[in-house]
Formats: structure tokens, C-alpha cells, sequence
């Protein structure tokens, strides 16, 4: 690495701290993890809290090749996109070039849903679908409804969601199911001691998890730096695996 390098790598983290620290998102941020590099952007995984719901956020900045001027941030909720919901509706809004923005649709590379029928055949597509070259293509995926296109663009999300945060997260020493005992209550968070595991002993979650509910988990000192996993209360012992 150059000095040049080092010093636009400087600048590049004091400007996406800047822009971390002065851009309201509407969540409550509960736990922050130091920035990582991803190509031209500096990323963070945070812990955040809106509307009393936690959620696994990730904020990123993205610069202008080798600079530190900052072209745009974005944050992308993992567990609002992770959510299963069966009664989910799409909120529709008109697109200038005739199709329909989903706007509770949030896609990871930053804007909301679209889906459309101004293709030659009339039917319904997912406007940014990557699994499409060109429509009648290997990998078109065509819907029946603008309803039915809005859902598979979520589901598609989701999809995208979980193979983010594999790739970001997960090792393969890590995808094995682990136990973990309650230790202690304390600053709202729980903490667990982790059998099965080669490497982590211990991690906490946010208190007032119910029974069934799945959650996210953060690695505690001296563990692999931010990792989360999603696992399931019962009763006093909880199940843990990587997504």
C-alpha cells in the first residue's frame, strides 16, 4: 500500500464517519462495528432499534475512484428484508416510465421496488431482476399480477439478503448449530455462554426475546469481530446458526 493509498484510505474514513454520524436514517443505533472495505465503498454492520422493533442494519458510503469524496450512503435493514411475513401488501406508486414503484421494498444496492409490464408481451417483470439477461431469456421470470411480481421482488430480496450476509459473516467453522446458556442480564443485553463452537464462548442478544422468535446475535470481545447469527429461545438454552 502506497502513502497515497494510506492517505486516501484515511480520508475515506473520516468522511464516511462523518457521514454515519450526521445522516438520519430514523433508527436508534445500539451497537456499531468499525468499518470494513468493500471495493469503493466502506461499509458497518449496526445494531439498531425503530419504533421499539431491533433490526441488523448495514450503512455504507460509497466515494469516487481513488478519492474520498463521498457519491452517496445508503442503509440497508437485514431483518426487515429477512422478515416472513404472510399478510405483507405492496404500496404501489405510479413510475414515470410505466411501471410501478414498490416503495416497502428496499433493495440492497439502495432504492426501493419496481416492477413493470411495458415489455413486448405485456407481462409482469421485477424491473432490476440480476437472474435476467433480456426478457425470453434464460432466467426471465414472468408474474401473472403486478401483486405477484412485487412479492417475488421481496422474496428475491430476501434471497440476495441472506447471501450478503453469508458471504460478510460466515465461515464454514461457523455453520454448525451451537448451544448456549443464559449468563446474566445487563445493559439490556443477555449474555450466553456458547458449547460447540471451536473459537467463540460467548455472545449477547437484546433483551425481551420470546419463545419462537428469531433474533440477531453479536459476538462479545476477543470473538470474531461482529459476527451474527440468528437463532431461537427455548426456554433457558438457545439454538444458534449462521444465515
Amino acid at each position: 500500500m502506497t502513502i497515497t493509498d494510506i492517505t486516501v484510505q484515511s480520508a475515506r474514513l473520516a468522511a464516511a464517519e462523518a457521514q454515519f454520524c450526521t445522516t438520519d436514517f430514523g433508527y436508534r443505533n445500539t451497537a456499531v462495528e468499525p468499518w470494513r472495505e468493500d471495493g469503493a465503498k466502506l461499509v458497518r454492520f449496526v445494531q439498531a432499534e425503530r419504533n421499539g422493533q431491533s433490526s441488523l442494519l448495514e450503512y455504507s458510503v460509497l466515494f469516487a475512484p481513488d478519492s474520498a469524496r463521498v457519491i452517496c450512503c445508503r442503509v440497508f435493514d437485514f431483518t426487515e428484508a429477512l422478515a416472513e411475513d404472510d399478510d405483507w401488501v405492496p404500496m404501489f406508486s405510479a413510475w414515470r416510465k410505466g411501471g410501478w414503484y414498490v416503495w416497502n421494498i428496499a433493495r440492497p444496492e439502495g432504492g426501493c421496488g419496481c416492477v413493470s409490464r411495458n415489455y413486448a408481451d405485456g407481462k409482469w417483470r421485477i424491473v432490476c431482476d440480476p437472474r435476467r439477461d433480456e426478457p425470453g431469456a434464460p432466467g426471465d421470470f414472468t408474474y401473472a399480477s403486478r401483486t405477484e411480481a412485487a412479492k417475488a421482488e421481496r422474496a428475491l430480496i430476501a434471497e440476495q439478503a441472506r447471501a450478503l450476509l453469508h458471504k460478510a459473516r460466515c465461515n464454514d467453522s461457523s455453520l454448525q448449530l451451537l448451544s448456549v446458556r443464559l449468563v446474566c442480564d445487563k445493559h439490556g443485553y443477555q449474555d450466553f455462554d456458547i458449547e460447540g463452537h471451536p473459537t467463540v464462548h460467548r455472545a449477547c442478544v437484546p433483551n425481551g426475546i420470546r419463545v419462537g422468535q428469531q433474533f440477531n446475535v453479536y459476538h462479545g470481545e476477543g470473538m470474531k469481530s461482529g459476527a451474527v447469527w440468528t437463532g431461537t429461545l427455548e426456554g433457558s438454552i438457545r439454538k444458534f446458526a449462521c444465515i
